[in-house]
């Protein structure tokens, strides 16, 4: 399955945003795309027709219909039972929802719970709680969960429209038996796509007069000088850490960024598709050479120590020092204020040619939203209702609603001339705070949660930006984060490893293996890396052990279930 998704998702965006009529999800008939609509006074956003009601065009029953939905409630979500996007929901489609709303703390345990008691709701919207493909084909199969695969090709028009543009979104939905018991939510956010980020402090650079680094030779000469010119100005020559690491931080592990100018590391499986076969890469000589070259750098002492165990608190002590030149990470924020040097003066670094030529980058493009599933229970009386409800909630106007908020209250549509932050025309306006996820509680969306579908446009890509706009302004941090993703783009590989589904049999193997491989994986890396252990001397025996886990056995399981998903 070769593709690089966010590729395709820059020259379909707008199509997607702009609800063109021919292709896109289903719309009322006899609305207009909002090209023209937003010029028209009173005008709402174009939503989903899925009834025939002339009065009420989006209504999927003419009888009102109580459905009873567990989900999760997020921190930030107030309500769900009130909430504006739930109550819009509802009169658009003639259905009202009754919910169990787990709170955030433990809502896997407190799903299994659920799962396990035998007293089903109608719906789960499983955003938040992480339900394993191992969960959801076992009830699936066992007939707690409805088969969707001919309400999608029946009712489906919004669904098989995402089926269509985000080519492994039908195999992440397949369960082994071809069942699709839960629908996945979607967000192709384009930071997050090429999430494993370097970033360096741009004042270092012009303080001592260097050149952003293109290769491995130069960001260790960058790194060297960071460590004996005091690039922080402060007059003390000592006090600097080149690059540190932090532990549980996402794509906090720096390792892995630079790993990918020896060989492709995703930072988390380290498993590769060529060819539309598996692999890995930890038994790789190109990954010993990775290992090396960071274990030079940690003996110059260019490599904070504590990267394998400081915490985001603990990085943003040193951070608010001005002792830190390079981080890795998604975005500094978990570890930076935003009045920080490095975060009022970080640049990421682009993808660095290693010693043979390699120049590759993190992606993370071929990903549905974890756990996040819209699954209908045997419980359910109206099961084609609440599908109904279901490809509903996947239109644009209702996924717009559900992320961003109260259409006219916390967005609408952007005025004549107005531009995004890459130039192109904006489709899209923010009108309040709410018009973002946040952390605050509010009431005007879900979040993270509830079920949705989006492409980055939809996201932030076609929202108006100021011209002069700081990119430093908290307000337009994702649009600071998508101008520098673009130095990432191109360097990512032909083929990603996918998401995967396990038979039973499949997953109760693969997970014991996976589980001891990886801990002896990165408890190794870092032993290398630090001198700890020789790399030379003690490669053989490293090799032993990871056979000894069931490595081979590993792989030969994910490339069986990546065959039987992916390649027809």
């Amino acid at each position: 399955m070769s593709k690089k998704i966010v590729a395709l998702l820059l020259c379909l965006m707008l199509c997607i945003s702009v609800f063109a009529a021919c292709g896109t999800p289903s719309q009322s008939s006899g609305t207009s795309e909002p090209g023209s609509s937003k010029a028209e006074s009173g005008s709402t956003p174009v939503s989903s027709a899925t009834g025939t009601n002339e009065e009420h065009p989006n209504w999927i029953t003419d009888t009102p219909v109580t459905l009873k939905v567990w989900t999760s409630k997020p921190t930030s979500v107030e309500d769900f039972e009130t909430n504006k996007w739930v109550q819009w929901l509802e009169e658009e489609t003639n259905v009202n929802l009754e919910f169990d709303q787990s709170a955030t703390v433990e809502p896997d345990q407190k799903l299994a719970l659920s799962l396990s008691s035998g007293d089903y709701p109608d719906m789960y919207w499983t955003a938040g709680t992480g339900i394993s493909n191992s969960n959801l084909s076992k009830y699936g199969s066992s007939g707690v969960f409805v088969p969707l695969n001919d309400y999608i090709e029946q009712y489906g028009d919004n669904i098989k429209y995402w089926f269509n543009e985000i080519p492994f979104m039908e195999g992440a939905a397949t369960s082994p038996d071809g069942n699709i018991y839960g629908v996945p939510n979607y967000s192709g956010i384009y930071h997050v796509a090429y999430g494993q980020k370097m970033w360096i402090d741009q004042a270092w650079l012009d303080n001592l007069n260097l050149e952003m680094p293109t290769t491995l030779d130069e960001f260790r000469e960058v790194l060297t000088a960071f460590k004996e010119q005091d690039a922080n100005g402060n007059g003390d020559p000592n006090d600097e850490i080149p690059l540190t690491g932090i532990s549980e931080y996402w794509h906090g592990d720096f390792s892995s960024y630079l790993m990918c100018s020896f060989i492709y590391d995703d930072g988390d499986k380290r498993l590769t598709v060529v060819d539309d076969t598996v692999d890995t890469i930890v038994n790789k000589e190109e990954y010993k050479n990775g290992l090396k070259y960071m274990a030079e750098m940690y003996a110059d002492g260019l490599i904070n120590p504590e990267s394998w165990s400081s915490t985001g608190e603990q990085i943003k002590n040193l951070t608010s020092q001005n002792t830190i030149g390079c981080i890795s990470g998604g975005h500094l924020l978990g570890c930076a204020d935003l009045s920080h040097d490095i975060v009022e003066n970080s640049v990421v670094v682009p993808p660095l040619k290693g010693p043979d030529g390699v120049q590759t980058c993190g992606y993370y493009g071929d990903t549905v939203v974890e756990g996040s599933r819209a699954i209908i229970t045997s419980a359910c009386e109206n099961p084609e209702v609440a599908f109904k409800l279901i490809d509903f909630m996947f239109s644009v106007d209702s996924s717009l609603r559900a992320r961003k908020g109260e259409f006219g209250v916390d967005w609408g549509y952007a005025e004549e001339g107005e531009k995004t932050c890459d130039g192109r025309d904006a489709v899209y306006k923010a009108l309040s705070d709410y018009s973002g996820a946040g952390n605050i509680e509010q009431n005007q969306h879900v979040d993270n949660n509830g079920v949705w579908a989006e492409t980055n446009d939809q996201f932030m890509g076609l929202w108006t930006t100021p011209e002069d706009f700081d990119m430093r302004d908290s307000n337009y941090f994702e649009q600071f984060l998508f101008l520098q993703t673009q130095k990432y783009d191109g360097y990512e590989p032909e083929q990603t490893l996918p998401p995967i589904v396990f038979t039973d049999e499949e997953n109760s193997e693969v997970a014991d293996i996976e589980v001891d491989v990886k801990k002896f994986v990165d408890e190794q890396r870092a032993l290398f890396i630090t001198g700890q252990q020789d790399i030379d001397a003690q490669w053989d025996t490293y090799l032993q052990q990871l056979e000894s886990l069931g490595l081979s056995r590993m792989i030969e399981l994910y490339d069986l279930a990546y065959k039987r998903q992916y390649v027809k």
